[in-house]
């Protein structure tokens, strides 16, 4: 794994103008994916995204440093529950989660659907497709604990991303996969594979950060001062970007750590 800190050139005079209260703050730690378009690498090798905008637009409100780490999900999240990290993005609601941390109102907006290769018959709402057609979802996501929980015939061998859940659908490895709709159609407008596969919405299901409890009980007051900032934060994502280079005269600290 490489670390790269982007702040390693922070003008020593933007230092003079954060609070003493930002100074004294420990960087907030948060783990998240690569998931386009919610979070990802631009052309420039930047990491932006829907939800990495507001997320940095509350942190740069609240004058927060922060780090963001960049593993595979199911790490992501693993590494908040072991106290090796405060909180993860972007993540809809469960109650494994809810167990050791608490979500945030929701940064972005999810819909959970339904992919199927043209010309399969099977009709995701039916019974028969429930207990019977083998589905799947990508390891570490909530959808695939849901597919779990909820009795449907689930594949032994998830994908790890949604790119890989792609293309074991199209090799005919799963006869139906549960996806982040707006991941998902990107992907397939990517591999101009949109003719070949046809969908149905399942719900809704807003994304937020997950902090964890033992965060939060060492910074009382903080989810609440964070909701605050999120309706008026995406309201100015689609016209302010927060990327590094702005940080860099400012007091947010953004690490990125990845696979080699």
């Amino acid at each position: 794994m490489r670390l790269v800190n982007h702040l390693s050139i922070l003008p020593i005079i933007a230092m003079n103008y954060l609070s003493a209260a930002t100074v004294a703050a420990e960087p907030v730690i948060i783990t998240t994916h690569e998931l386009p378009p919610y979070s990802y690498f631009d052309e420039d090798n930047n990491f932006t995204g829907i939800a990495t905008t507001v997320l940095e637009c509350v942190l740069h409100k609240l004058e927060r440093p922060y780090q963001i780490q960049v593993v595979p999900w199911k790490r992501a999240q693993r590494l908040v529950q072991n106290h090796e990290a405060d909180g993860f993005y972007a993540a809809s609601k469960n109650a494994f989660r809810d167990s050791y941390a608490v979500m945030t109102k929701a940064i972005a907006d999810q819909t959970w659907t339904w992919y199927l290769r043209k010309e399969s018959q099977l009709d995701p709402q039916s019974n028969d497709f429930k207990n019977n057609a083998n589905v799947s979802s990508f390891l570490g996501a909530n959808m695939h604990r849901w597919l779990i929980d909820n009795g449907y015939n689930v594949s032994n061998t998830p994908a790890t991303d949604t790119k890989s859940l792609l293309k074991m659908l199209l090799s005919d490895r799963f006869e139906a996969v549960l996806a982040n709709e707006l991941v998902m159609d990107r992907l397939l407008h990517e591999t101009n594979q949109s003719e070949n596969i046809r969908k149905v919405d399942l719900k809704n299901k807003p994304l937020g950060v997950y902090f964890s409890n033992r965060f939060l009980l060492h910074n009382p007051g903080f989810i609440e001062r964070f909701n605050r900032q999120v309706t008026p934060c995406r309201k100015d994502s689609d016209n302010v970007a927060y990327n590094h280079l702005d940080t860099l005269t400012g007091n947010t600290q953004i690490s990125l750590i990845f696979p080699q």
